[in-house]
């Protein structure tokens, strides 16, 4: 059924004024409840997205890159300085 915004006033204005504060309460209801599943849509949406950091992280430990350097420094990530440009 396809009906016009036109066809659903005028038969909304033929009911009474409580039966048509009814519809518009339903209206609200059908308005909330699209929002409610959007709003649910983009939240999972986001769950499942990684950053570019976790992305770039997942690649690197499937190639076995993560944690490769035998005999290092286990702080290098604090001490790559020192690596870089030694102690000046």
């Amino acid at each position: 059924m396809n009906l016009s915004a036109q066809e659903i006033t005028a038969e909304l204005f033929t009911l009474p004024e409580q039966e048509q504060q009814e519809v518009f309460d339903f209206i609200e209801f059908l308005k909330a409840k699209s929002a409610h599943r959007q709003a649910k849509r983009f939240l999972e949406n986001q769950a499942t997205q990684q950053t570019e950091g976790e992305r770039i992280l997942a690649i690197v430990e499937s190639v076995g890159l993560l944690g490769c350097m035998e005999g290092g420094d286990e702080n290098l990530s604090e001490n790559y300085k020192e690596h870089l440009w030694g102690n000046e």
